[in-house]
């Protein structure tokens, strides 16, 4: 079969996961407590992460006041500080309170709470040996903020550190073929990191020394709910209900048969029927009712903090019904994302915005 005809290319298709709206101020404690109040867009999550989902994130604060910085939440394990979401109020483990000789400290903040093998320095956050989780409704993004003052509230900014992967598809033949889509996958990339988020440099978040390459992210559907494609990409949301898959930031090349047999692609689980006589008759995969995978190479140029949508387009100008997938996941693989638990809507499952530039739209308000 052809390639599938690749419409939308990585470079013209980034656009920025979330931006920050608005503040949310909080009145500064009489006794001179320690209040935060941050920025932060709609976090990116597979399900959106809100007031209501999000359960904690961890801050390690440093005294400036000597050569070599000391930690001050030291009624800590490590220094780190856990503010949890009590019914929609955020409640720090301990309060501390602002030096009266008006030190300058450092605060470091991290999402989510309680993220393994992260350590800082008083200069940077080290993120080590990080994995995405294997399933995208268990995914979520990892976000790192500074902020370094003496009084008033701690104005911290947080800044998604991974990359989103959406896929789309179309079928430019509706009136002949019948493209049924049942499961889509990005295949081998990197799966584990290590990197560190520095405040000042740019960019903020180095490139991560990647690890555990060949990973595969799949999400499956119940054959019931195969989506028929249309010819508008947008009509299809065969993502099933997740917003995207959450990735390292990485450079890949593309999938080539015997040049290149590691390099990376995206494949659909599909059924490809066409019409004679005017009814529909499957012609792949042969076997009668059945679905099988099919790709398209596709080399990955992902930055920190940028969502990616990529468009497969069947049957268009050049275009066919795709290779044949050189490794097919078995659908019994429990890494692969299964169709949503039966008491989930997809519809009730809210969906990321491409673009977040609303200055109403909702943020977290995030208070000690």
């Amino acid at each position: 079969m052809k390639a599938l005809k690749f419409i939308a290319l990585a470079g013209a298709a980034a656009v920025a996961l979330a931006s920050c709206s608005q503040d949310v101020s909080v009145a500064v404690n009489e006794h001179n407590a320690i209040s935060f109040r941050t920025s932060t867009g709609f976090l990116t999550k597979s399900v959106e992460a809100t007031a209501a989902n999000m359960a904690a994130f961890d801050v390690v604060a440093y005294h400036d006041v000597n050569a070599t910085p000391t930690l001050f939440f030291d009624q800590e394990p490590g220094g780190i500080l856990t503010v949890t979401n009590d019914n929609g109020t955020w409640t720090p483990a301990h309060v501390y309170y602002w030096p009266e000789q008006e030190d300058q400290i450092s605060f470091f903040g991290y999402f989510p709470s309680g993220l393994a093998n992260v350590a800082t320095d008083g200069a940077k956050i080290s993120f080590n040996d990080f994995s995405p989780a294997n399933h995208a409704t268990d995914q979520e993004d990892v976000m790192a903020a500074y902020a370094k003052q003496y009084k008033g509230q701690v104005a911290m900014n947080f800044q998604h550190a991974l990359s989103e992967i959406v896929v789309r598809a179309k079928n430019n033949d509706t009136d002949n073929i019948k493209v049924e889509v049942l499961g889509v996958k990005i295949a081998n990339v990197a799966g584990t990191g290590s990197f560190t988020y520095t405040p000042g440099a740019d960019p903020l978040f180095s490139a991560p020394v990647t690890s555990n390459a060949g990973k595969d992210y799949a999400i499956m559907n119940a054959e019931e709910d195969a989506l028929t494609l249309t010819g508008t990409a947008t009509d299809s949301d065969i993502m099933f209900g997740r917003n995207g898959f959450i990735v390292l930031p990485q450079a890949t090349t593309a999938y080539a048969e015997t040049t290149n047999e590691t390099g990376s692609y995206i494949a659909l689980l599909v059924r490809m029927s066409k019409k004679e006589n005017g009814e529909w008759s499957q012609y792949w995969p042969v076997s009668g009712g059945m679905f099988e995978w099919v790709m398209c190479p596709v080399g990955f140029d992902l930055a920190a903090g940028n969502k990616y949508v990529f468009t497969l387009g069947f049957y268009g100008e050049n275009g066919g019904g795709g290779q044949v997938d050189p490794d097919p996941t078995d659908l019994d693989d429990p890494d692969v994302d299964p169709d949503l638990p039966d008491d989930t809507d997809p519809e009730d499952i809210p969906v990321d915005p491409e673009d977040n530039d609303d200055p109403d739209a909702e943020q977290l308000p995030i208070t000690f």
